[in-house]
């Protein structure tokens, strides 16, 4: 049965959000610098704003293009949902949640969800105290076979689970012989980690989602502020990259 929900919509969702947030702070930011361009280099012939008409135009031009994409607590709070979302996809806690899933029918009342919980601590155990009286060798090999399981379906409940009871195993046991295990699920996590492709991808977006998120904050500082950041050279050129990628 299937263990691990990767959550491809709402990764994709935030992603879709922060690109969004992104491509509008960069116009915002450009809109800005046009109409402070014109304010201190007025048209030939005409008379030039006092310098006090020209500090208000400005401030009316930041209050005005900062509003036409999300504020600075609305970016923040995606940023965090982000990270949350990164967390979660973290392998060892992914492993570490995995549960063994008891052939129980599927149903949404109280006394089914107590029963499969029960079944599932039961199952368990009984593996557990089966691998408790494994040789290092033979816990080793037990290790690499669930690896195998995981690695070839890495989204299949009882794999995973499996790969956590040994370790705990593991980690309990001292004396020679058993850091041989240890490696063996280290290596058996590491091979699941390689395996699972659509986690992997939704690592990436995530992190050129927050990456998206940070160039609105830098953009709409620099808006606020009246100075541009440094870092605004690197976002037009990391966005011609992906422009050209694109093109290609």
């Amino acid at each position: 049965m299937k263990h691990a929900f990767l959550p491809a919509d709402v990764v994709r969702e935030l992603h879709e959000t922060a690109e969004r947030a992104a491509k509008a702070a960069r116009a915002a930011h450009a809109a800005f610098k046009a109409d402070v361009h014109k304010l201190d280099n007025p048209t030939p012939g005409t008379v030039p704003y006092p310098a006090a008409e020209i500090f208000k135009r400005k401030q009316a031009a930041k209050a005005q293009h900062r509003a036409t994409f999300p504020l600075d607590n609305e970016l923040a709070t995606h940023g965090a949902a982000l990270g949350e979302l990164r967390r979660s996809l973290d392998l060892d806690e992914l492993v570490a949640n995995a549960r063994f899933l008891p052939p129980i029918a599927a149903g949404a009342d109280a006394l089914t969800a107590d029963m499969r919980t029960l079944a599932a601590e039961a199952i368990r155990s009984s593996y557990t105290r089966k691998l408790g009286r494994m040789s290092p060798e033979r816990l080793a090999d037990e290790a690499m076979r669930a690896a195998k399981a995981a690695g070839a379906d890495p989204t299949q409940n009882d794999s995973l689970a499996r790969l956590d009871a040994i370790r705990e195993v593991a980690d309990a046991k001292q004396g020679e012989g058993w850091a041989q295990v240890r490696g063996a699920v280290g290596a058996g996590i590491a091979h699941v980690e390689s395996q699972w492709t659509e986690r992997k991808v939704l690592l990436r977006e995530i992190e050129v989602a927050e990456g998206l998120i940070d160039e609105a904050q830098t953009y709409g500082h620099s808006i606020r502020d009246g100075i541009d950041s440094p870092r605004l050279k690197y976002f037009a050129h990391r966005e011609a990259q992906t422009r050209e990628a694109q093109a290609a």
